[in-house]
């Protein structure tokens, strides 16, 4: 059977990362919508119709760890989709006239954790991985191997053709029946700083879903996207946030049309285009 390459940039939409950093306005893309053929052409035709220039953010690996495109990193688990026409959705929003993000679970990943047990978060128990209410395993933000996997995965993403890349789950969780005795913001902090490093030197924009608003990011092009926060919370959450250009550089991800959230960026479901395309063009 063939494979598709994963080189979907052929030079005609390489990234200008000297551009100055706007403002995003968009809609994203979840694992729901990847897993139908016909979820997936639902979205291909609501993408035709966006205007230039619209923020198109899309999941293309799942907190189970598998791919939603034929990764070429090494073990890459493929999800049971129909792979063909994920790829088609991918490649639809990197080559159209989007800004094209991807999103990826860090360190939340089963299958990277079950086959790399010393790189997971132990049960208390200390006879296995803890699992969180989802069956997941969550990996160690301080583990080299698990750092390194995830630089491999941002390079390839960027070399598809991605503008920015936004990782997920990007914390050590807590419970009672798991242990990780190190300390957690300093090992989220050296976590960031190493990705930024190899990841983000030439200006690339790598982000981070974190749900504490007050995370102080790294000088450049990262973003802070935001999910969960009422529309009534938007301005209080901006107010603890310590980073400079909030308004460009806070992203909140959200359900509900609320222009509330329109101060800064933001993303909603592409289900909800249909309609609020029409709303802009009254």
């Amino acid at each position: 059977e063939d494979s598709v390459s994963i080189y979907f940039n052929e030079g005609d939409n390489t990234v200008d990362t000297n551009k100055e950093q706007t403002q995003l306005r968009g809609y994203y893309i979840d694992v729901t919508t990847l897993s139908t053929p016909e979820n997936i052409a639902a979205a291909r035709e609501r993408l035709n119709k966006l205007p230039a220039g619209t923020a198109v953010m899309i999941d293309v690996k799942s907190i189970k760890g598998e791919f939603y495109y034929q990764s070429q990193v090494a073990g890459a688990p493929m999800a049971p989709v129909d792979l063909a026409a994920a790829e088609e959705l991918i490649k639809q929003v990197i080559h159209g006239d989007y800004y094209a993000i991807a999103r990826i679970p860090a360190f939340r990943d089963y299958q990277f954790g079950l086959n790399n047990v010393p790189c997971g978060i132990l049960h208390k128990s200390k006879k296995g991985l803890w699992r969180d209410e989802q069956n997941c395993y969550w990996l160690d933000p301080s583990n080299t191997q698990v750092l390194n996997y995830i630089i491999e995965i941002v390079s390839e993403l960027k070399s598809m053709g991605f503008d920015e890349v936004v990782l997920t789950d990007f914390r050590v969780p807590t419970s009672e029946i798991l242990i990780y005795t190190k300390d957690r913001t300093e090992v989220i902090s050296k976590a960031v700083e190493v990705l930024i490093a190899n990841c983000s030197s030439d200006g690339y924009p790598l982000s981070f879903a974190i749900s504490n608003s007050a995370f102080p990011l790294p000088d450049g092009k990262s973003r802070l996207y935001l999910e969960g926060v009422s529309a009534s919370g938007v301005g209080a959450t901006a107010a603890q946030a310590v980073i400079t250009n909030p308004e460009v550089r806070l992203v909140f991800v959200t359900n509900t049309n609320d222009t509330r959230y329109d101060q800064y960026g933001v993303l909603r479901p592409l289900e909800s285009a249909d309609v609020l395309e029409q709303q802009e063009e009254q």
